[in-house]
Parts: structure tokens; C-alpha cells; sequence
């Protein structure tokens, strides 16, 4: 549910924002399983080195279920099947991964993947409820999961004001101006157009000359600008926020697509959907969250450098020919 998948959310911010320090950069978001797939297939180890090694949300929910949830349980990772609902095709494979399956316990992190558009053309039909049934279906606080966890809920909650792609660059960018910079960025972030809609940045400057420089690059060709920058040494940000779908994660390739209507028409409902996003939440401060604070202690976690969080947050990426990966033994 969002109440869970915001946990994740918030244990990805924290790692992610918290091993900014001290690496290669610029920092490319991982969040995005296209972008890493087109990253490991076309780009290989010139660009590997700077995506950052934190698991996606998904993938550490993964975690969660299968380790936290599974020892509360008192059953192993296996007897419990972990469905995962996305607006991303991508996200089967990144599933599918074979760093996310434990091979002592024959499980996967995430057992299935189903986008949004397949609830709604696929599973509802299926069980034989409509649309408006399902959208009008009360939703009954606490659910198993949150119990677990500590009765911690986070619906709607989020750690930035930008929930187009869950706003990864706007908390980067906050903390690392805290904690290197002794500047405290408060307010709604005004990043600056580039040469299209899918593509800003924002600096921040200090004593005329700036210091923190990020941006947030989606779609293919503003993600191959970037890695043209990064070949050839000329990259100027310290932090990209890189998603494959134009627009990003409200206009993923698993989406829900309006019907019937012009492209302009889907282009206004799709910013009205954004609008909303920016508009109905309630801001919540990750590093004090008790969810966290929870999820933590039951992964047997110190800190985001700690050898539990290193095993339980982190990933691996690798240069893969074409040859090697056959889509067709995938099953779901």
C-alpha cells in the first residue's frame, strides 16, 4: 500500500542522501530500473561507477517483507509472496535481478510485479469488480503490515514537495547544503528550465560562486546529454536524478492511460495528477521518522554505513552484454 511503500521510500532517501559524501562524482540516481538497465547494457563501467549502489524503494520494501516481516511472523522469507504494484514495466526486471533472490531461503525480494494499468485492465476483471468499486473500497487502518512495523503510518506523507518522482534530488540537495555548507534551504525548491520540459536543475551559491549544482534529467535524450557530459569529463552537476520516462514516474510506461482524449487532453490530466501531488501531502523529516527508526533496529541496523544496512540497502551494478540476458525466461 503507499503506507508501506513510503517506508521504503524514506530508507532509500536516507541511504542515498547519506553516502553522497565522499564518492565519485556526479551521483546518479538508482531509483529508475530503465535507466540502470540502459546504463549496465549500453554505458558499462565508464558510467557504473557513478550510479548510486542504493536499492530502488521496491527493492528494500523486498527486504523488509521478506526479513523483518517473515522473523515477526516466525515463518521463512519463502511462505510469504510479495506483491509489488508499480507504474513501470521496468520494474519486473529489476525484480528479476539475480542479486535480489536468496538462494538459502528459495525466494525472491519480490515474488510479482503488476503496474497499475494491469490492476485496472487485468486483476479487477478478473475478480469481477468494477472500477468505481475499487476506487470507493475504504481502506481499514492498521493493516498487518503497519502493525508490524510499529503501527508507524506514513500514507501521504512524503520528504519533499515534488512527488512527480518521489523528489530524490530535492532532499540530496537540502541535506548535503546543511551538512557541507552549514545552510539551511527551506521552502519549495525553484529549479531552473534547460533546453526542454524534462530537464532543470538547481544551484546553490555561496559567495557568488556555486557550490551545489544538481539536476533532474528524464527521458532518453536528456539522460544521453548527460552521459555525453560524463565521457567526456565535462559533467558540471554533483547530483542527477535520472528517470527513463519523459516526465517521469506519473507518466511511467505502467500507468493508467486516460482514454479516449487527445494528447493534449492527456497532457493536462497528467499535469493535474502532478499538481495534486505537489499540493496533498504532509511533510515528514526521514531522519526522525519512528517507521525508520523501527526498520532499523529489526534489520539490526546502526546507521546507514553499518555492515547490516550495507547487506540490507545496498546493490551491485555490472556491464552486461546483450547475449546475456534472455527476457523470455522471465515469468510472472
Amino acid at each position: 500500500s503507499p503506507r508501506e511503500s513510503c517506508l521504503s521510500s524514506f530508507l532509500y532517501i536516507l541511504v542515498c542522501s547519506g553516502t553522497f559524501q565522499g564518492r565519485a562524482l556526479p551521483m546518479l540516481a538508482s531509483a529508475c530500473p530503465g535507466w540502470v538497465c540502459y546504463a549496465e547494457k549500453a554505458q558499462g563501467d565508464v558510467v557504473l561507477p557513478y550510479i548510486d549502489t542504493t536499492r530502488s524503494p521496491q527493492q528494500i520494501m523486498g527486504v523488509l517483507v521478506k526479513q523483518c516481516i517473515a522473523k515477526e511472523l516466525n515463518v521463512r522469507g519463502s511462505d510469504i509472496y510479495h506483491v509489488s504494484i508499480m507504474p513501470c514495466y521496468d520494474k519486473k526486471l529489476e525484480a528479476s535481478r539475480s542479486e535480489y533472490a536468496n538462494e538459502l531461503q528459495q525466494s525472491r525480494d519480490v515474488d510479482c510485479v503488476i503496474t497499475s494499468s494491469e490492476v485496472i485492465g487485468d486483476l479487477l476483471p478478473a475478480l469481477g469488480l468494477s472500477e468505481s468499486a475499487f476506487a470507493s473500497h475504504k481502506r481499514e487502518p492498521p493493516s498487518d503490515l503497519e502493525r508490524l512495523l510499529g503501527n508507524c503510518s506514513l500514507e501521504g506523507k512524503r520528504f519533499s514537495s515534488d512527488g512527480v518522482s518521489g523528489g530524490y534530488a530535492d532532499y540530496v540537495f537540502r541535506r548535503a547544503a546543511r551538512e557541507l555548507f552549514d545552510t539551511e534551504v527551506s521552502g519549495v525548491l525553484e529549479y531552473k528550465k534547460l533546453q526542454n520540459s524534462d530537464m532543470d536543475e538547481i544551484k546553490l551559491v555561496k559567495d557568488g560562486k556555486p557550490v551545489l549544482r544538481f539536476c533532474r534529467a528524464y527521458g532518453f535524450r536528456n539522460i544521453q546529454n548527460i552521459v555525453r557530459r560524463i565521457r567526456s569529463g565535462t559533467c558540471p552537476y554533483h547530483f542527477v536524478e535520472v528517470m527513463a520516462c519523459p516526465k517521469g514516474c506519473t507518466n511511467g510506461g505502467g500507468q493508467i492511460r486516460a482514454r479516449e482524449t487527445s494528447g493534449e487532453d492527456a497532457r493536462a490530466m497528467l499535469e493535474n495528477v502532478n499538481a495534486r501531488l505537489r499540493e496533498d501531502y504532509e511533510f515528514s523529516d526521514p531522519a526522525s521518522s519512528p517507521a525508520v527508526s523501527f526498520a532499523y533496529k529489526a534489520l539490526g541496523c546502526t546507521g546507514v554505513a553499518s555492515p547490516g544496512a550495507v547487506s540490507a540497502f545496498h546493490t551491485s551494478y555490472n556491464a552486461v552484454k546483450d547475449s546475456e540476458i534472455d527476457p523470455l525466461s522471465i515469468r510472472w
